[in-house]
């Protein structure tokens, strides 16, 4: 019998057998794993959704606390409850009522009951025992109960009120309807039988929708089969768990400042099968050597981090890891130094693009988590001979070795340019910045350390005139540079008068049945005399700054209206808005008045604003916007996505039209988070009733996923580029291009 077994044929037979039975072990175990990430990827982006809405809702509830408490403070506890309840600033849609209690547990107001007819004593509730108990000034989230004054399901927000001396005086309640509090994503329908919660620390859930709908004010239990790691998102946990007896996955995530976590759960389509003991063995080795492996590198790393410990601390900067300032004025002084006649370098001054939004925007911290992604990536773009400096805050440096011409440095500044500007994934966030850089070369005239960082200074200012976002050198031309832009300031103001401003129309089309066109978008163009024809990146920025994008975005809108009273039909136009035209005029007014100067109907024209003019929060833009769909004209959310996208902008601002951003179109069958992302804004769009459309078309199958994700208008070079007015009616007139008789469909 030993002799068979070591017979070849037999030998290969059992090979062949036991290669076959890895493979097809390896195949399903791929597969299964394929799913799973589809699925946490998915489930991870609206857990990471509802975190962000439910921590808004938080932060503004706690402004509402904090206000009224100031407001009583600052009156030397002269104010009357009853006014400050009534303030316009404590209006919120999601609270149930605002209340306030004194020192014994009795309500002395609620929004709810102005002046009770008798005293509502709640000494016995959890909020008033917490506070009576803690001396802490921390925000207290209460379990769900059925108010004595509203008669509503609510939970409390609330902080402590004191006297002067520090001892308990009362506390300032908040009451939140927990329907409201995510009510929004039961509609969503990402998942089917999916369930949502907000649970506070002690366990409790406090609001919950989908099939955790009846478990209000109940505990959460977690019973967790088998916990997932997120390496990217610490604060994110994602755990196979049996619920009711059944399989499901359920992400949570801390909801950063509060006492609570929000979970979110999906029916798991991915349960394993027990494991043969053949694919566990090939599992275990793997693990083994991996295990090994690790084990090598952490002693290395050990060792490496406690001989650099010493430098680092005097020489690198805490943040990012990066050489300091310190670091950077040795090595550039050593490099002059070392060098026989001039050294061959290149200094680069690196600033980054719009991080200041992103500190006002998500704090301190993500900016710090920023700062360091950045510094990582700089890092890593650079060759080991090369050196980068964080210089302070959001500025860097780097020292090119072995540069003998401004072209090499170029190269370099250029792909560290568009490194910056692909998006950083942090805490959950796409957040897209950019850098420009000033680059200066060591020649006769810079011929020490101090002249050539004033240089690259020089040349950084001129890039950041000049639209952010690329590298400039310097050299004798930046002030005739910064001449020419002056010279442009002058001829913009008069470009309207001259007839050099043009418009061009790209056709939005119904993806299915693409020889539909649903309208168009208006698009400026600048026809210098001297410069030629102009993109809007080249003087927009300059109107902007100048303030004359208002007289300028007022004749773009009325030249549009015009030009389409003389196309007839029903095709729609749709105008881009900039955020200062709202800020610096009375826009609704100023479109009523060209409408009934044109005669254009208001439903064929379409406002396009984006995420920076809503992150304003100012007043008069809502208002604004509200009087402009008053009038029938739609509005537009323009490149939904990249920026700061928040499910309260479609809640609070009047919004009829979504637009994907061209950045996820291009990445459309390449990058799952891609198509999750476009897939989530056309489900949310769908459920709330209103238009999605995909911008930068630029390929049919990138139409096709489109098609299959449900969404119905597109735009993009697929289907035409920008063209004048005049190619457009003509296209029309012959019958090359067929016009919709109906504006855009509502609610794809």
């Amino acid at each position: 019998m030993i002799w068979l077994l070591k017979h070849p044929t037999v030998v290969f037979g059992v090979t062949l057998i036991a290669l076959m039975f890895v493979v097809a072990a390896y195949k399903i175990e791929e597969e299964a794993k394929a799913r799973l990430r589809e699925s946490i990827s998915d489930l991870t982006t609206l857990t990471t959704m509802l975190e962000q809405d439910v921590q808004r809702t938080a932060t503004e509830l706690d402004r509402i606390i904090r206000f009224l408490r100031r407001s009583y403070e600052r009156s030397g506890g002269s104010a009357d409850w009853v006014d400050l309840v009534k303030e316009d600033f404590t209006i919120n849609a999601r609270t149930v009522q605002i209340a306030i209690i004194d020192r014994d547990g009795r309500m002395l107001t609620s929004s709810a009951m102005l002046r009770p007819a008798k005293p509502i004593d709640l000494s016995d509730r959890e909020h008033y025992q917490f506070h009576r108990q803690s001396t802490s000034d921390v925000l207290h989230v209460s379990r769900p109960v059925i108010g004595r004054a509203s008669g509503k399901w609510s939970v409390q927000f609330t902080r402590r009120l004191s006297r002067a001396d520090g001892t308990f005086d009362g506390v300032i309640v908040v009451s939140l309807d927990p329907d409201q509090a995510i009510s929004i994503f039961e509609k969503l329908h990402a998942f089917p039988n999916a369930g949502y919660a907000v649970i506070g620390d002690d366990d409790i859930i406090r609001a919950s929708a989908g099939t955790f709908a009846a478990m209000i004010g109940h505990a959460w239990q977690e019973g967790a089969i088998q916990r997932i790691p997120q390496p990217r998102d610490e604060s994110l946990s994602i755990m196979a768990q049996s619920i009711g007896g059944q399989s499901r996955l359920v992400a949570m995530k801390r909801v950063e400042g509060t006492p609570l976590t929000v979970a979110v759960s999906s029916r798991d389509t991915t349960v394993q099968t027990k494991l043969t003991p053949l694919h566990a063995y090939f599992m275990l080795a793997t693990a083994s050597a991996c295990l090994i492996l690790l084990a090598i590198i952490s002693s290395i790393r050990r060792q490496h981090e406690h001989v650099s410990t010493i430098t680092r601390l005097a020489h690198d900067d805490p943040l990012t890891k990066l050489p300091n300032r310190l670091s950077f004025q040795t090595e550039i002084a050593r490099a002059y130094r070392d060098a026989a006649g001039l050294p061959a370098i290149a200094l680069h001054l690196i600033d980054l693009d719009h991080f200041k939004a992103v500190n006002d925007t998500f704090g301190h911290p993500v900016g710090d988590e920023l700062l360091s992604a950045v510094a990582k990536r700089l890092h890593h773009a650079v060759r080991h001979t090369d050196m980068v400096f964080r210089l302070s805050g959001d500025e860097f440096a780097l020292i090119q070795t072995d540069c003998k011409t401004a072209a090499q440095a170029d190269a370099v500044a250029r792909r560290l340019c568009r490194m910056m500007a692909e998006p950083f994934g942090i805490t959950g966030n796409q957040l897209k910045i950019g850098a420009t850089i000033g680059i200066a070369l060591p020649t006769e005239d810079l011929a020490d350390p101090t002249s050539l960082l004033r240089a690259a200074d020089m040349a950084l200012y001129r890039s950041k005139a000049s639209g952010r976002g690329h590298p400039v050198h310097y050299d004798i031309s930046l002030g005739v540079a910064l001449l020419r832009r002056k010279r442009l300031e002058a001829d913009l103001f008069n470009a309207i008068k001259k007839h050099q401003i043009e418009l061009h129309y790209q056709p939005k089309v119904d993806l299915f049945a693409p020889t539909r066109v649903i309208g168009y978008e208006a698009l400026v163009r600048w026809r210098h005399p001297e410069h030629g024809m102009m993109p809007p990146s080249d003087f927009i920025e300059i109107a902007e700054e100048t303030g004359y994008i208002v007289t300028l975005g007022e004749w773009v809108i009325e030249e549009a209206c015009r030009q389409f009273v003389r196309l007839g039909g029903d095709t729609t136009v749709a105008v881009n808005c900039s955020s200062i035209q709202f800020s610096r005029s009375d826009l609704a007014a100023s479109i009523a008045a060209i409408l009934e100067r044109t005669g254009l109907d208001p439903h064929r024209l379409e406002i396009e604003i984006t995420e920076s003019t809503l992150m304003r929060e100012e007043k008069t833009i809502v208002r604004q916007l509200d009087a402009i769909r008053a009038q029938g004209i739609r509005v537009s959310l323009d490149d939904f996505g990249t920026g700061y996208s928040s499910l309260a902008y479609i809640e609070k601002y009047p919004i009829d039209c979504i637009k994907i951003d061209r950045s996820f179109v291009a990445k459309l069958g390449k990058e799952n988070r891609a198509d999750a992302i476009t897939r989530t804004v056309v489900m949310l769009a769908s459920e709330l009733g209103i238009t999605a459309v995909a911008e930068g078309i630029e390929s049919e199958a990138q139409a096709v996923i489109l098609r299959a994700l449900g969404c119905q208008i597109g735009q993009g070079y697929l289907y035409g580029r920008p063209q004048p007015s005049a190619s457009i009616w003509q296209a029309i007139e012959s019958g090359s291009m067929a016009v919709s008789a109906r504006s855009s469909p509502q609610g794809q």
